[in-house]
């Protein structure tokens, strides 16, 4: 069955990785750029990834041609017009956002999802001065997009269920794990329990309790290993509620309730140091390890014929 046409607003990361995700599985996507430039730049990201994909063996060499079919680039919202769905992916920044969202409005049918990739801003926010508010929410994905399967779908006051249900719909034919909130909130689920392992590692390092090395190796060594396999909560549950409660009736009085930055960010900001040494080689090495575990849940269906 021919899939529905997709707007990608971005030739960033998170677009140029939303796009491959969606040629991957057949869906003609338009990817808008700004200028030409830009264009050729996210068409390059694209091919880069294929590319990827096919050094790990998640799909073959000769699949390569006819996902890119799927995919044109345009510097117009109005060839944007006949999407079923558009899914921006710009700055991070309210302005940059709501200025895309006013194109779309311009452009595209009142049937059409709207949707913004943000990792923390407020849907409400984003959402604000929409004339048809009731089709917006953020579908805040993972990078890369194309491997990391979670979606965080959030939607504005005035999201109905349907623009949920077709959303959570778009993303499970993807090959996507879609996660509903019942409510808007900052960071959304991931960052907000990111940024709280941040804040505490960076206060273990401050605090001369460790040094980043050892940060790294125990969770690495520990906690990493054991939430690939069982969740968060899952744990908490099966462990003990009493030996909880112990555990934190003494330890939470001693962790960092810091709410700004960290001293140890604000003074690598200020010197421009990091934490490691990052030669070319161990940059390459790093980002191999980082997609390493999601190639599986990668998802390539080009041999499927069309109806």
């Amino acid at each position: 069955m021919a899939k529905c046409q997709v707007g990608v607003v971005g030739t960033g990361v998170i677009s140029t990785g939303t796009a491959t995700l969606l040629i991957c599985n057949r869906y003609p996507t338009v990817m808008y750029g700004r200028t030409q430039k830009s264009c050729e730049r996210g068409l390059r990201a694209v091919g880069e990834a294929l590319d990827d994909l096919i050094s790990a063996g998640a799909m073959q060499k000769t699949q390569k041609e006819t996902a890119l079919s799927y995919l044109t680039t345009t510097t117009s919202y109005a060839d944007l017009a006949g999407c079923a769905y558009c899914i921006e992916s710009v700055a991070e920044t309210i302005e940059a956002k709501r200025e895309v969202m006013a194109h779309l409005e311009e452009v595209c049918s009142p049937e059409t999802v709207l949707s913004s990739t943000t990792s923390a801003i407020s849907a409400r926010e984003i959402g604000a001065g929409l004339r048809h508010p009731e089709r917006f929410l953020v579908a805040h994905s993972w990078n890369p997009p194309h491997l990391v399967p979670l979606v965080e779908i959030v939607r504005c006051d005035a999201t109905t269920q349907e623009t949920v249900d077709r959303e959570v719909a778009l993303m499970k034919d993807l090959g996507r794990v879609p996660v509903v909130l019942k409510k808007d909130a900052p960071g959304f689920i991931g960052n907000r329990l990111h940024h709280a392992l941040f804040r505490e590692a960076e206060y273990i390092i401050e605090e001369g309790i460790a040094d980043a090395e050892d940060v790294d190796k125990t969770i690495l060594y520990s906690i990493g290993q054991r939430y690939s396999s069982i969740g968060l909560m899952e744990y908490w549950d099966h462990v003990p509620v009493s030996l909880q409660q112990n555990i934190q009736t003494y330890l939470f009085p001693h962790l960092c309730n810091a709410d700004r930055p960290s001293h140890l960010l604000e003074e690598k900001i200020a010197t421009g140091e990091d934490l490691y040494q990052w030669t070319p080689e161990r940059t390459e090495d790093y980002e191999l390890r980082k997609r390493k575990p999601f190639y599986r849940f990668a998802t390539v269906n080009l041999d499927e014929k069309e109806e």
